[in-house]
């Protein structure tokens, strides 16, 4: 069958898969790009436009092959056409939760059409751990520190991450599309390793290594799921954060040459360290909403990210495989908005937040009324008790006015706070937060499992003659 008659015939069988924005893509010809040398259970990136892959056989003939799967290709088996994703950042992305009652049970099994590019730099079914540092090609993973690579053997203990969840959500989104994951994490890592550049030898750097692996999988990729922050808030000197992470995105974008999705994480907790700072950890997740989670400018169309910060933990910085499990649940209705081109629509946002003093049955109540977006097609999860709100001074100290009475969901979408009579004694300027410090106790969630983003908006008490 000739090429065109092909294309025509998986068409037919591809009218249900989404045709995401056109920018979210590399800007080469796909009709040019041909993979070569497929190897059993890789993923190959679908064209977005087309929904197909293109594939020269070993008799020289190029042949198209459609999103799905499997597929056998020359002497390469298990083959799928859907969209790679690269796992990067440091040691939640890379996974560090504790298996199931300590034993060597991930949260899920291996699914076919879901398929890892392994730390050895070979494709397999996904399974957990989806990194084993230790056995990486590349210098970088045995330079920089990290505990699975000094001692493997944890990985029997823990090594639970998001990367499955996420993949289980993304394919339910996208009418069941194959995913694979491109394991380039790497624990205990800060933002300024992660710009470390070596024109010598680019595989001595996470950044390096990092984009040799998109180009062994065959240089076109869906997107990025990023997550680090807990080295530079726990650092001297939080404040290189946003710097450090303005650059890096712009360098994924040039050095791909194409705006693709990057879908992150914002930091969750710290529970414990008594040298680490509850402003500095405020900071980085400050920066991680202003940078990685944009709402005004043109990028906020493919870069979002997805809340931690209600999740469970298993020491005092990393999340358990539950609460991986739910943040790779964000993860994948976070990348379909970005691969739509409506990345700004992902995540819960505080908008607004107006004092207003309400008398019920002859008795005057303070209360403040939080208003959100993102909300159009969601609601907020009923709770008896709403957590994670304080209002501070809007001054640089931060400090905490004790006037919550209690916090409340009201008309589905909003938020009411009401507070005790001493803000009658209150006028001028404030600060409501939603997950401020190192460890804040937050709950706020939709009935689809997305969790507010942690931010603050600024408000006013004034008193009515």
């Amino acid at each position: 069958m000739r090429v065109e008659e092909d294309i025509k015939a998986i068409n037919m069988n591809q009218n249900n898969i989404p045709q995401y924005f056109e920018t979210s893509f590399p800007r080469r010809d796909y009709k040019k790009f041909i993979y070569e040398n497929v190897t059993s259970y890789q993923i190959l990136q679908r064209n977005p436009k087309t929904n197909i892959a293109y594939v020269k056989l070993d008799n020289d003939e190029i042949h198209p092959f459609g999103v799905g799967g499997p597929y056998i290709i020359d002497n390469a088996h298990s083959v799928y056409v859907g969209d790679i994703w690269i796992m990067a950042g440091q040691s939640n992305m890379r996974g560090h939760g504790y298996y199931n009652n300590g034993e060597k049970v991930a949260i899920l099994g291996p699914t076919r059409g879901v398929h890892l590019y392994q730390s050895n730099e070979t494709w397999a079914l996904a399974q957990e751990p989806t990194h084993r540092l230790s056995e990486s090609p590349r210098p970088v993973h045995h330079r920089i520190a990290d505990p699975t690579v000094r001692n493997p053997a944890i990985l029997h203990v823990r090594g639970a991450s998001l990367g499955l969840a996420f993949a289980q959500s993304y394919r339910k989104r996208n009418n069941n599309i194959p995913v694979g994951l491109v394991a380039s994490a790497h624990g205990g890592t800060s933002s300024t390793q992660w710009m470390e550049r070596d024109q010598q030898n680019p595989s001595n750097t996470l950044y390096g290594a990092m984009m040799a692996r998109i180009e062994k999988v065959g240089g076109n990729i869906a997107g990025f799921l990023w997550y680090q922050g807990e080295t530079d808030a726990c650092s001297s000197d939080p404040s290189v954060y946003g710097f450090n992470t303005t650059r890096l995105l712009n360098d994924m974008s040039k050095d791909l040459r194409f705006h693709t999705p990057i879908v992150s994480v914002q930091l969750g907790r710290c529970v414990g360290g008594s040298n680490i700072q509850d402003a500095s950890w405020n900071l980085v997740r400050e920066n991680q909403y202003s940078f990685l989670a944009p709402r005004h400018i043109y990028s906020e169309k493919q870069i979002c990210a997805v809340s931690s910060i209600d999740t469970s933990m298993d020491d005092f910085i990393h999340l358990s495989a539950h609460g991986l499990a739910k943040v790779g649940h964000r993860l994948g209705i976070a990348a379909t908005y970005a691969m739509q081109g409506k990345g700004y629509m992902s995540s819960p946002r505080m908008t607004f937040a107006g004092y207003e003093e309400k008398n019920d049955y002859s008795m005057k109540r303070c209360t403040i009324k939080i208003s959100f977006e993102n909300l159009e097609n969601d609601s907020w999860s009923p709770v008896d008790e709403v957590l994670g709100f304080s209002i501070r001074d809007s001054n640089n100290n931060h400090q905490e006015l004790p006037i919550i009475l209690s916090t409340r969901i009201e008309n589905e979408c909003d938020v009411r706070i009401y507070l005790t009579r001493e803000a009658l004694q209150l006028r001028g300027s404030y600060v409501l937060y939603y997950g401020w410090g190192k460890n804040p106790s937050c709950n706020l969630t939709t009935k689809s499992g997305m969790g507010l983003l942690a931010s603050h908006v600024n408000f006013s008490i004034e008193h009515p003659h």
